[in-house]
């Protein structure tokens, strides 16, 4: 019985054997392969992958503007210096404190005035368009007074109720505006001078101005002036919206003076010489 059983299993193994040579044989042979046509282009997709959240998607480019390629949907943005101001007048200011000024947007100079109202004006440019703001803390409000234009300088009375402005066109030609914020009035005014060269009464529509006798050719305000590339030689006049009436008051002929930050102080006129700093004084 241990005989034949030897003998089965002995003949199990030698076909085992035998299998396994030839296919490690069939394996070792050369074979050349050949790929089948690529048919995958007509397959349908069994899963489809969804877009990302959030990931805006890009806008085509314009035919008016080649170079825009900017995303349709921004989560970020610059605000403008509209935008910035009503965010700082519903937000930001809780009383008039000129030591707390350091929020106004860039570029910009504010200035308080009465108790809950605030100047805000940008850099003068010819250019870039500029305007003159006012916030109101109580109410939360933005009002622009004047622009978006080129040059743009302004000075005010010291209850904000007259505003005089000055903007070019962008090429040098300047225009001068007398605003009444009551009643709603501006006056052009048809001389060459500067906001910075001017007092504005507040108890009645009339202004004290050093009005330059000449600037040299080619020049361009507000820049040339800011800049000290030219020195004015200023008479001094007395301009009243009401009458209306225009008087000189001092011919500047006697003295070159470049005037700036006039101030009425009693009966007299004190002013700044630009060249020197030296204070001056004109009696009324």
């Amino acid at each position: 019985m241990n005989k034949w059983l030897f003998i089965t299993i002995t003949v199990i193994l030698v076909g085992l054997f035998g299998v396994v040579m030839y296919y490690g044989m069939q394996a070792l042979e050369p074979h050349t392969y050949t790929p089948q046509n690529d048919t995958t282009e007509n397959i349908e997709p069994s899963v489809i992958l969804p877009e990302l959240p959030g990931l805006p998607e890009k806008q085509p480019l314009s035919n008016n503007n080649p170079s825009e390629d900017k995303p349709s949907l921004n989560p970020v943005k610059v605000l403008s210096t509209e935008d910035q101001l009503t965010y700082i007048a519903t937000s930001t200011i809780r009383e008039i404190n000129p030591d707390k000024l350091f929020f106004a947007p860039s570029d910009t100079r504010a200035y308080p005035y009465g108790k809950d109202t605030i100047f805000v004006i940008e850099r003068p440019s010819n250019l870039v368009r500029t305007s003159l703001w006012t916030i109101n803390t109580t109410s939360k409000t933005v009002t622009r007074i004047a622009g978006p234009t080129f040059g743009l300088m302004a000075q005010w009375s010291k209850n904000g109720r007259y505003i005089f402005t000055m903007h070019t066109d962008g090429n040098g030609a300047i225009t001068l505006s007398f605003i009444d914020t009551r009643l709603k009035t501006t006056t052009p005014l048809r001389m060459a001078t500067l906001p910075s060269k001017c007092f504005i009464v507040d108890t009645t529509p009339v202004m004290y101005c050093g009005v330059p006798q000449g600037a040299p050719q080619n020049t361009l305000l507000p820049e040339d002036y800011l800049n000290s590339t030219f020195t004015s030689r200023d008479r001094i006049m007395k301009i009243d919206f009401k009458t209306p009436k225009v008087t000189e008051l001092w011919s500047g002929d006697s003295d070159s003076l470049d005037i700036q930050n006039p101030i009425i102080i009693g009966n007299a006129l004190f002013f700044t010489n630009r060249s020197d700093a030296s204070i001056w004084k004109l009696a009324l």
